[in-house]
């Protein structure tokens, strides 16, 4: 029995019946790549039955059929039990959805009963051989499927420990953050830390993927900025330095924006760096007014020696800085075939008024879900709010 492996474009042996074991065990190690074996290659292109008259195994004159079977096959696998001619039938293993390979059967050229019947029996046993295969191929896809489910499970329950379950608790501040995968795992991130001096570090990140290699990339990115923030002071050097750790191992083109700040619970001074990523939005509850943050520098992961602007925000009470990834501007609706959009995540915060970082989060939520309707997401959504109460009182969410 020969199988076809559509990834190598060749026949492989699966199943010998009939031939001495070490024949066997020879044969079981083969592959025949396409062309190399003619009787194989036009059972499964025509779906019928090929035969083909091979000349004895002493014979050194070959005949026209032996032109259909390798030199090889016949020298060390033909039967050599009975002289003379022997025939060669290849009938294919068909299936409604395609022809999965062939069932090569040898017998001697003087058997009993009828050239026509023995071939219908033939093809009986291959199409019978051909449910079996099927059948064991289906079982094999359901177990490898269960199998990646099992991993990608594992793999989400690991990214989502790797989120924040509680943010860290800051006098005169409020926080919140989420983070929604498109798929089981992504690559997006946030993440809120204490540092030395009682200061608060942040940062939230995209990775240019998805799947499990974004979710990969975001796990390195996080270790990398805790890392180096841990030792390194100013939110550009920081980023420059993790960007200078990972580099050299950003294959395939993948990259993350990201933008990683400091709060100081002193002076209430917010210092930050974008590398390639998204606008944050400001809301000053003074004015009420809304409004985008300097544009950022190049995402991580990209170039050496990166050189990123550090912007320090004096928030006052009631002020909140809205940061988020693309799968917040990005919502789709079907419906009206457009992308939620920087305008609306604007009208949605500044609807909020003076609200709270938990409700201020809720609020863009909402809206961009009743944006898209039932368009489900195609790309991960993350929020992170830095809300300024102004009391004494610490809250995170």
């Amino acid at each position: 029995v020969f199988l076809w492996d559509e990834e190598r474009q060749s026949f492989r042996t699966a199943q010998v019946y009939g031939v001495p074991q070490p024949v066997a065990a020879d044969l079981l190690a083969q592959h025949f790549d396409e062309g190399s074996f003619p009787l194989l290659d036009r059972a499964r292109s025509e779906a019928r039955p090929v035969t083909a008259t091979i000349t004895a195994l002493e014979t050194a004159t070959r005949t026209p059929g032996d032109d259909l079977v390798p030199e090889r096959f016949v020298s060390r696998f033909g039967s050599s039990a009975q002289p003379g001619p022997r025939i060669l039938i290849a009938a294919p293993l068909a299936t409604k959805a395609g022809v999965l390979g062939a069932l090569l059967v040898e017998e001697a050229e003087m058997s009993g009963g009828s050239p026509e019947r023995r071939t219908e029996i033939i093809t009986g046993i291959a199409d019978q051989a051909a449910s079996a295969v099927q059948s064991d191929q289906l079982q094999q896809e359901l177990a490898k499927a269960a199998r990646m489910d099992q991993e990608l499970e594992l793999a989400r329950e690991i990214q989502q420990s790797l989120m924040p379950t509680q943010l860290p608790a800051l006098p005169g501040w409020e926080l919140a953050g989420v983070c929604r995968p498109a798929q089981q795992v992504g690559g997006d991130f946030y993440d809120v830390f204490e540092l030395p001096g009682q200061r608060i570090g942040f940062v939230i990140g995209d990775v240019a993927d998805k799947g499990i290699p974004a979710a990969l990339f975001m796990a390195l990115t996080r270790a990398l900025v805790r890392a180096v923030a841990a030792e390194v002071s100013s939110p550009a050097a920081v980023l420059a330095r993790v960007n200078e750790l990972m580099t050299p191992d950003a294959k395939r083109g993948m990259f993350v924006t990201a933008i990683y700040g400091v709060i100081s619970p002193e002076t209430h001074h917010l210092t930050y760096a974008n590398a390639g990523h998204n606008l944050p939005a400001l809301r000053r509850a003074r004015t009420g007014a809304v409004g985008w943050m300097p544009k950022g520098g190049l995402a991580l992961g990209v170039l050496p020696n990166l050189s990123l602007v550090e912007h320090t925000l004096d928030l006052e009470p009631g002020d909140a800085l809205v940061l988020y990834t693309d799968g917040i501007t990005e919502t789709y609706s079907g419906d009206q075939d457009e992308f939620f959009g920087s305008p609306r995540l604007l009208a949605a915060i500044e609807a909020t008024g003076g609200s709270t970082a938990s409700a201020l989060l809720a609020a863009i939520e909402r809206a961009a879900a009743d944006f898209a309707g039932d368009t489900p997401p195609h790309d991960d959504l993350t929020l992170l709010v830095l809300h300024r109460t102004g009391d004494a009182t610490p809250s995170a969410t």
